[in-house]
Formats: structure tokens, sequence, C-alpha cells
């Protein structure tokens, strides 16, 4: 009869861990898939800008107009351009991104939890002076064994943009950066744009009052 008690018992604990590990699988799953969504697309709309066949002294005024132009899309709050690159180092595509670094906690989903710190903290690192400052992604340091901060050779890596060869210090090592694969540098987009003689912003990140779709749908009748 006591053995009977306890089989049944132990029935009832059984049941209640698969019930918690579910449970806490799903919160497990839900979560990873919300980080990789929030990584990925890093804001509410996203507009790849296409400047193909303007003439040089052109370009500069189609990205002041096109910027105001998003601006007036119903429900934009902010608009942050963002210069995006690709490198290529020992066979593996390094992804170069650069934001505005005043307006972009307005629009850019990149928590403390993602990010490994204060956002504001880490962004207020790519202003410090000198040559342009950059976060890069853990892997990406492993990777060429870079350090942080310092004169010395490890903390420096230079990145081609628009042909024009960069010199980047590196000031922090981040798990993730926002819309960046595994391998990643974040720099502020007007040093690097200053630096790379003018480079023009490739795409912008809107913010949005509502849920995008309706500045996404009005985008696509932009030139």
């Amino acid at each position: 009869r006591p053995l009977r008690h306890v089989a049944a018992a132990s029935l009832v604990v059984l049941a209640l861990a698969v019930s918690v590990f579910t449970a806490a699988a799903q919160a497990t799953w839900s979560t990873f898939r919300s980080d990789a969504i929030d990584v990925a697309h890093p804001a509410d709309v996203r507009i790849v800008a296409d400047f193909a066949g303007a003439r040089s002294e052109e370009l500069g005024r189609q990205a002041v107009e096109l910027e105001a132009e998003l601006a007036d899309l119903p429900g934009i709050e902010a608009v942050v351009p963002v210069l995006r690159d690709e490198e290529v180092v020992d066979s593996a595509a390094v992804d170069v991104v650069a934001v505005d670094t005043d307006m972009t906690t307005q629009v850019m989903r990149w928590d403390a939890r993602l990010a490994g710190g204060p956002v504001d903290g880490l962004l207020a690192t790519l202003a410090d002076p000198g040559t342009v400052p950059a976060l890069v992604t853990t892997k990406y340091a492993e990777l060429l064994g870079l350090e942080v901060g310092g004169d010395t050779a490890m903390s420096r890596l230079n990145v081609s943009v628009d042909s024009e060869q960069v010199s980047l210090t590196v000031v922090g090592v981040v798990d993730v950066i926002p819309s960046a694969g595994s391998l990643g540098i974040l720099v502020d987009q007007r040093r690097l744009s200053a630096a790379a003689g003018g480079a023009l912003p490739t795409e912008y990140w809107l913010g949005s009052s509502d849920d995008g779709r309706a500045a996404a749908t009005a985008a696509l009748d932009l030139d």
C-alpha cells in the first residue's frame, strides 16, 4: 500500500516537472524569436535608398529631399539615416553599420540586455574624439584578436567605404549589433561619412506611431 502512494506521488511530480519544462521552453523560444526579429529588423520600417543614375553633384540634394519625404510618410515620428557596407575578412562577410547616434535611440530596437550594457553609454563612446570609434561584435574581435582602446595596433582596424579607406578605433565589444550578423561593426554615421569623403546613407530607419504598415506602403510610391 505505501508503494502505491509513492507511485502516485511520483506521477504527480513528473507531470509538474514536464509542465514547468514545457512552459520554460516556450518562454525561452518566444524570447529568442523576439530577440532575433529585433536584431534583424531594428526599426518599424527600413527603407533602402537607391540613387543609381543620379549625377554626383545631385546626390547630396537628393538625399536631403528623400529624408524629408520619408519624414512626411503617415505615422512617421523619426527618420534615422544609416550607412551600411560590407567587408570581407578571411572569406567571411563583415557588416559595417553606421547610424546617427543622436537620433537612433528614438527608433532602434537594441535594449541593454541585447547590447550587453546601457545603450546610451555605448552610443556615447562612438562620439569620442580621434579616429572613428567603433563597437565590434565578440566574434569579430576574436577573429582578428582585437582589443578595446589604447594605441596598440590590435585596437585599430581599417575598412573600405565607397572605395575610401577609413581607420577605426575599437572602443567596445558587444554580443550583437542591430541589423548585422555575428561579424559586425557599429559606428557613427556622420563620422564615417566624413572620413569616407561624404558617403551617403544607403538606407533609413523609421520610427512610427503605429505598426509602420501605412508608411511602408506609401514609401513604394517614392522615386
